[in-house]
């Protein structure tokens, strides 16, 4: 089977990469000041040491440096290609442990120096290995995949032994190291006095301790006898043993009381169940690949979930929660940000019994199942959780993410309760308590929700910057300041441009919710399309007419749909005029048109509400409808 081969990026696609990842790591940052400031010094501290053994010609202390800048990145791999969560505590932990043990330990020979120096090193190991051995049985526990339960006895004593294990494996490589390479890792010690029953005169099983003053080895005097190795392998063990103890005690308390502990969580690594790769459905089970173990009264009675195709199609198909599903499949779900006319936000914490994230506070959230769109679904999530009843009026959708760890679209709204929403009632089984922040907080907020990537929290973070809260129409200076794409005309955010000309800028929509939905947006802030001037919305319909000509006759396409929302009433999502272009194919799917159902209307009377013919409205408006200067230029 050939290969595939990779498509080569274009310049602005590897700028916009690397953008990204400015952003990520700027992010990552500022989140996370001490883990950042940590990794820094340390790496600086690792790198003027290696600096100073290259000049004093030190081989294998610059060795040592090398392996300890490599160890670092580790936790970083385990989070971004294993999927895990690392708890910051855990992480500057193993970071200080490596330059201990590396640096501190083998270069500035603090094992010599202090004697206490390894044995703090093993029990802390001891105490690391023990949660992660917590933390492996603790992913299973709470898999959606499995339909078993262990006890926190047994989960205690899996992570004991697990540190053990790792604890006898490092003896076996200290032993190795010491075999065949004379490197002296299991420290020798002198023994003044020798225990054994061969001692004994008698021939008897009995021990018998004869002192040892003094030994001759090669014509030289030692003070005693040297026990090569074998009481620092003891004495490793044992104190591996204690810290494994320790921790697994922790860990039983911390699973049987649900997770409601505040000290085990900073050392228990989490699965990120959202980023998690999710095997085909065609792939044979491997040994890491989780059986379910359930009955056929729970097949029975899974939800269903509706299967699309990766441009957002329904397929026809559905899937019960947790099937594999293939490569292009996936399903749909919901972010819903919640606020009320104070601007205030809601936000809720999850239930204590929850498998994912339990007891941790997030905005509300679901999955829709079959026959359900992302509308219905919000409407009822908001309903089972919150007691609420939505308006539908009320919604905005601002974003779609495409999670590929776990195949799905998660389309964000936006949606402001009403004070005839009706009273909160929380569903316990989801949700514990609830609290109100203010839009600053909000921010803050955002900021820190787990599991978020930065592109999701940069859009939500600038739609309420820029719309919640103030009119769409707004066209002080601090709107255009909050404005994104006044930012993307800046050229202070990314964007992928399609066209662009001296008044108006065309790029893709980064939510990508149908293949080649274009933004085309006027370069000077301007709210809505009827707030606009003559010349501003000439060359704005110009330009669609341009870019709809050429997704027609230069890419393929048979036809586009036009759209434009001005105010919040119309669910104007950013608050600069915009206008989409979405280019259509026969047979795509796509159901642009709006929903409106029936609604009985007196014609005549609405005639009579809204024309412009011979009323005074069409006098007041006529400076609007000359011909702007641009198009009689053209002729």
């Amino acid at each position: 089977m050939a290969k595939k081969k990779k498509l080569k990026l274009t310049k602005e696609e590897r700028q916009m990469q690397a953008a990204k990842e400015r952003a990520r790591l700027k992010q990552e940052v500022k989140e996370h000041p001490v883990l950042a400031g940590t990794y820094i010094v340390l790496r600086m501290l690792v790198i003027a040491v290696m600096v100073l053994q290259i000049f004093n010609r030190e081989w294998y202390d610059v060795f040592l440096c090398g392996l300890t800048l490599f160890l670092f990145l580790i936790p970083s791999f385990v989070e971004r290609r294993l999927h895990i969560d690392v708890p910051n505590v855990l992480e500057v932990i193993i970071l200080l442990f490596i330059f201990s043990a590396e640096i501190l330990g083998e270069i500035s020979e603090y094992y010599l120096r202090f004697p206490f120096w390894d044995t703090a090193l093993h029990t802390l190991n001891g105490f690391l290995m023990a949660a992660i051995g917590l933390a492996m049985v603790d992913i299973l526990n709470r898999s959606r995949k499995f339909r078993i339960r262990l006890s926190p006895v047994f989960v205690a004593v899996v992570a004991f032994c697990f540190s053990m294990t790792i604890g006898v494996l490092w003896e076996f490589f200290e032993y190795g190291m010491d075999v065949f390479f004379r490197m002296d890792m299991q420290k020798d010690t002198y023994i003044p006095a020798v225990t054994s029953v061969l001692l004994n005169p008698d021939g008897r099983n009995a021990a018998v301790t004869v002192p040892v003053e003094s030994i001759l080895i090669n014509g030289e005097a030692w003070p005693g006898y040297i026990d090569i190795g074998l009481h620092d392998t003891m004495k490793d063990l044992l104190v591996n043993f204690i810290g494994a103890v320790v921790f697994s005690f922790i860990g039983m308390l911390y699973i049987m009381g649900r997770g409601r502990g505040k000290f085990a969580p900073n050392f228990i690594p989490r699965l990120k169940e959202h980023e998690l790769p999710v095997p085909k459905a065609e792939e044979e089970p491997n040994l890491l690949t989780p059986i379910p173990i359930e009955g056929p009264e729970d097949a029975e009675n899974q939800e269903l979930f509706d299967i699309y195709t990766r441009d957002g199609r329904p397929t026809g198909r559905t899937a019960p929660r947790g099937a594999a599903l293939d490569k292009d499949d996936f399903r749909l779900g919901v972010h819903v940000f919640l606020y009320d006319a104070q601007g205030r936000f809601l936000v809720q914490k999850r239930a204590e019994t929850k498998r994912s994230r339990p007891g941790q506070w997030d905005i509300t959230m679901g999955h829709a199942t079959a026959g359900e769109n992302a509308i219905e679904c919000v409407l009822r999530e908001v309903r089972e959780e919150l007691g609420l009843e939505l308006v539908l009026e009320n919604l905005v959708k601002a974003y779609r993410w495409l999670e590929k760890g776990p195949q799905m679209f998660t389309d964000v709204f936006f949606a402001r309760i009403e004070p005839d929403s009706g009273e909160i009632s929380l569903q316990k089984e989801e949700v514990s308590e609830i609290k109100w922040l203010s839009k600053a907080e909000m921010l803050q907020f955002i900021e820190k929700l787990p599991d978020r990537p930065v592109e999701y929290k940069y859009i939500v973070s600038q739609y309420m910057e820029s719309c919640i809260g103030e009119s769409a129409g707004d066209s002080s200076p601090q709107a255009k300041e909050d404005c994104v794409f006044c930012k993307i005309v800046a050229g202070e955010a990314p964007c992928y441009k399609i066209y662009e000309d001296e008044s108006v800028l065309a790029f893709l929509d980064i939510a990508m919710d149908a293949p080649g939905h274009t933004l085309v947006i006027p370069k000077e802030h301007q709210g809505e399309l009827f707030a606009s001037g003559p010349e501003t919305s000439a060359r704005l319909i110009e330009a669609v007419r341009l870019i709809s000509r050429h997704y027609v006759e230069d890419c393929g396409y048979d036809g586009v749909n036009i759209l434009n929302a001005s105010g919040t009433a119309a669910q104007q999502s950013v608050p600069h005029l915009h206008f989409h272009i979405l280019p259509r194919k026969k047979g795509d799917g796509l159901n642009t048109w709006p929903s409106l159902g029936s609604h009985k209307t007196d014609l005549e009377a609405m005639q009579k509400k809204l024309t412009m013919i011979g009323q005074e409205k069409q006098k007041t408006t006529s400076n609007h409808l000359d011909t702007p200067k641009f198009m009689e230029e053209r002729g």
